[in-house]
């Protein structure tokens, strides 16, 4: 799952979703500085969205995606414990 602001994706249409990955690595300076898209990012890619849940009270949105996405894309999942909590 991807949890990200409500707000960005609110205006979207969720099938024209694109998702930038990044190479392995740090991502050294001079791709930042020099702003070149290609230089730190691959080309935006579709991936498989199974539901998008919307949580507006708190401006949230979890976009549910293939828990095999790590195997094909430069991603990590974390574990989120159910008993965490936040500061208000």
């Amino acid at each position: 799952m991807i949890l990200t602001a409500a707000h960005v994706l609110k205006p979207a249409d969720p099938s024209q979703l694109r998702f930038l990955f990044r190479p392995e690595g740090t991502i050294q300076r001079e791709f930042v500085e020099s702003r070149a898209p290609q230089a730190r990012f691959f080309g935006a890619e579709e991936i498989e969205i199974r539901g998008i849940r919307f949580f507006d009270p708190l401006d949230l949105v979890l976009i549910d995606v293939s828990p095999e996405l790590d195997k094909n894309h430069p991603v990590t999942f974390q574990e989120l414990d159910p008993a965490s909590t936040t500061l208000p």
